[in-house]
């Protein structure tokens, strides 16, 4: 008679517990932060860090997360307070310590780790944002602005509407001129003052100028949706009005004294007239464009 197999309690537990922890390990599904915002456009190869994926539109963006686009590529990024960020060709940018208030975001911090970022503000206190690169910290108490993370920690941050408050080893610099170019340790707006302080360098010239390489979001923005887009209407206006009054040749947009200080009176962007007798300009930001309506992906072809 053959003998029937032995079969015991503990081996069945066994199997069932190897069995159970191969379908948790199977089954198990990546633990995300809280999702903060979602991909509006997306240009060629973007990615986010939670879960090393590819983005695509609508995807959600996540607390704690690093968003990097290719050099052919950007993202257009709306986050739920519909604060809009655009991740420059080749630039990283950290989404971190977002924590929601009664009306949109009550503290978030966003890191511009490398190349360049826009941002448009949304619905959030002004204060509740915080933007930073490798040596600044920048406050925003104004609506649009792009930062550039240059190498060796050098930075430059142009203004278009509103204000901003610059601070960087220990000493702070706040604009509100438009078209401003607050430079820090070396940036291309010529320096900032010393120590790594920052100061205001110059200004964006617009059209024409020969700053299209340094302020790449700035020009060509036509590859962005209107409401994705700044105006430098106004910068080519102040340009014109410094040439006037400075016709003897001195190196428009920038301060040739290397310590910061404007060459020029800068125009009021609250549509008053300057009081130094300049003129002021007041940027639109009516655009009803949505950029859910409707999604949009690009490829190598264009949009």
């Amino acid at each position: 008679m053959t003998p029937k197999p032995r079969f015991s309690v503990s081996t069945a537990a066994a199997v069932i517990g190897t069995v159970s922890c191969f379908a948790g390990y199977v089954g198990a599904a990546p633990a995300y932060s809280a999702e903060v915002g979602k991909s509006a456009r997306i240009v060629n190869t973007v990615t986010g860090s939670q879960g090393n994926r590819a983005l695509r539109v609508p995807d959600p963006v996540f607390d704690g997360e690093r968003i990097s686009a290719a050099a052919n590529g950007h993202g257009e990024i709306l986050l739920e307070d519909k604060t809009k960020i655009i991740v420059g060709p080749d630039s990283t940018v950290l989404l971190n310590n977002f924590v929601v208030g009664e009306r949109g975001f009550k503290t978030t911090s966003i890191k511009v780790a490398k190349g360049a970022m826009r941002f448009i503000s949304g619905n959030s206190p002004k204060s509740a944002y915080q933007i930073e690169t490798a040596t600044a910290t920048i406050g925003v108490r104004g609506t649009a602005f792009d930062v550039y993370a240059r190498g060796g920690g050098a930075a430059d941050i142009v203004l278009y509407r509103g204000s901003i408050n610059v601070c960087s080893g220990g000493a702070c610099v706040e604009t509100g001129g438009v078209c401003d170019i607050v430079s820090v340790g070396g940036g291309a707006g010529g320096g900032g003052g010393g120590g790594g302080s920052p100061a205001v360098s110059g200004f964006l010239m617009g059209t024409g100028a020969d700053q299209e390489a340094d302020f790449d979001l700035a020009f060509d923005q036509g590859r962005f949706p209107p409401g994705w887009r700044v105006s430098i209407l106004p910068c080519s206006g102040r340009a014109l009005l410094e040439k006037l009054r400075n016709p003897t040749g001195q190196r428009q947009g920038f301060s040739d004294e290397g310590g910061g200080d404007d060459p020029v009176e800068r125009p009021s962007d609250e549509g008053e007239p300057d009081k130094r007798g300049g003129f002021s300009f007041t940027p639109r930001d009516d655009d009803p464009y949505d950029p859910y309506d409707p999604y949009v992906e690009c490829g190598t072809t264009g949009c």
